[in-house]
């Protein structure tokens, strides 16, 4: 049984028996960004398979420098004296515990939002996730959707304090820290780790800090990189959720007080721009809800590159490819029409192109922007000419008229320096005019 109310698009769709097939299952994610290089993933049983699985991975220096905080949360529901687990986790030895995913009804990606109805008896319990653009802020919402009267909701948050390429293992001896604040606590893990705020207005929250140990990454572990991890609990939440009413968890690296808004406004935000996908470039006559799921996964890509200088404005880019790759010069040139240019995102084009003429250096185009904050590395000898095309690409969509006079002095650089010759051995041969590059062996 659906919940009652308005239908959403749902581009994807898994009913009962697809969404509880456990092993089909964890080869299918799901991916939210937040614009700013963060992002929440997981799986529809929602057991997880990588390192990269969280709930909210904060990119502390956007779109660079990314941190898993918050992994999973440990739902149960109590209807009287029975509970029910909703949590799906595979453990180091290959142990299956809980079970929630033979709980799922089904799951969607409605409006581009991964959605979960649960099934518990006679009850069912609708839960969305969704991350605030431009904010480290990841909301869980669960609404009760079909049911007799309360049931009590406990959720338990399983934190991590780590770079998201890595595994955390447990130790008493971290200097973890949970202090209880309105609506929540704030999850303090030491130096170098961002503080990450815990919230559900309507809950009560009791602290704890306790550790969950051993769980198993498979898919790290088909990589031959490290797979068991432990996770921090710093307690538990409980609301009573009465038919037809929700509650809203938010994890967020900022403090309260600095978040933009209320969730809702960022929600509204959400589905409005995924309406505006649906109608846009891509003719929907031809793919139908498929369209819209195209556009949506291309904004997923689109960042805000904030420069170490406050000086320097905050520019757009585009990441290589989530989880594992920060944003590259030369993979974002070789993106840029189709993701900004067939989708009308010329503005933020000119803005890309923009960005990357702040940091040309001997006429070279930077190849790849670390997740450090190291400098931006110099390696691909046809970064440079794509950033002609790139540009040939967004002059001809009707960009800002000013664009080609701004770069212009940029053009005129990276011409001169081919032609004279820079690093890596690029230069114009002599004997017959056409670009080498590559260092002579001695």
């Amino acid at each position: 049984m659906r919940e009652p109310e308005a239908a959403r698009d749902a581009g994807v769709r898994f009913e009962r028996a697809e969404a509880q097939d456990l092993e089909a299952g964890l080869h299918r994610e799901w991916l939210l960004t937040n614009g700013l290089g963060g992002y929440a993933s997981g799986t529809v049983p929602g057991v997880d398979t990588r390192h990269y699985h969280a709930l909210l991975v904060a990119a502390v220096h956007p779109p660079a420098r990314r941190m898993a905080l918050l992994i999973r949360l440990n739902e149960a529901v109590t209807i009287g004296d029975e509970t029910t687990e909703l949590m799906t986790a595979e453990y180091r030895d290959g142990t299956i515990s809980p079970d929630g995913f033979t709980r799922i009804e089904s799951f969607a990606l409605e409006d581009g939002l991964p959605t979960w109805h649960f099934r518990i008896g006679g009850y069912l319990l609708r839960r969305t996730i969704w991350m605030v653009p431009g904010h480290n802020i990841t909301v869980v919402r669960y609404k009760l959707a079909v049911g007799g009267k309360a049931i009590d909701l406990a959720l338990r948050p399983l934190c991590a304090a780590r770079d998201h390429h890595k595994v955390q293992r447990g130790d008493w001896n971290r200097p973890w820290s949970v202090e209880t604040i309105e609506h929540g606590a704030r999850v303090l893990a030491g130096d170098g780790v961002p503080s990450l705020w815990l919230l559900a207005e309507g809950a009560s929250f009791q602290a704890a800090g306790d550790w969950y140990w051993s769980f198993l990454l498979r898919e790290e572990r088909a990589r031959g990189y490290d797979h068991v991890e432990d996770l921090f609990q710093p307690g538990t939440f409980h609301a009573m959720l009465r038919p037809g009413r929700s509650l809203t968890f938010i994890a967020s690296a900022e403090p309260p007080d600095s978040a933009t808004g209320d969730p809702d406004t960022a929600l509204a935000a959400r589905r409005s721009t995924y309406a505006h996908a649906t109608a846009a470039r891509v003719p929907q006559s031809a793919l139908g809800p498929l369209a819209a799921s195209l556009q949506e996964a291309a904004a997923q890509f689109v960042v805000q590159r904030r420069p170490a200088d406050p000086a320097r404005a905050t520019r757009v880019s585009l990441i290589a490819g989530y989880p594992w790759f920060t944003d590259h010069g030369r993979d974002s040139l070789i993106a840029l029409p189709g993701i900004l240019l067939e989708t009308g995102r010329v503005g933020e084009a000119a803005d890309l192109l923009r960005g990357l003429a702040d940091h040309v250096r001997d006429g070279l185009i930077p190849s790849r922007f670390p997740e450090t904050d190291a400098p931006p590395e110099y390696t691909a000898v046809d970064t440079s000419l794509l950033y002609f095309r790139a540009l040939e690409a967004t002059l001809t969509a009707g960009s800002d008229p000013r664009l080609l006079p701004d770069l212009y002095p940029t053009l005129r650089g990276i011409i001169e320096s081919y032609t004279r010759g820079t690093h890596a051995g690029i230069g114009v041969d002599p004997q017959d005019g056409l670009l080498r590059a590559g260092e002579q062996a001695e």
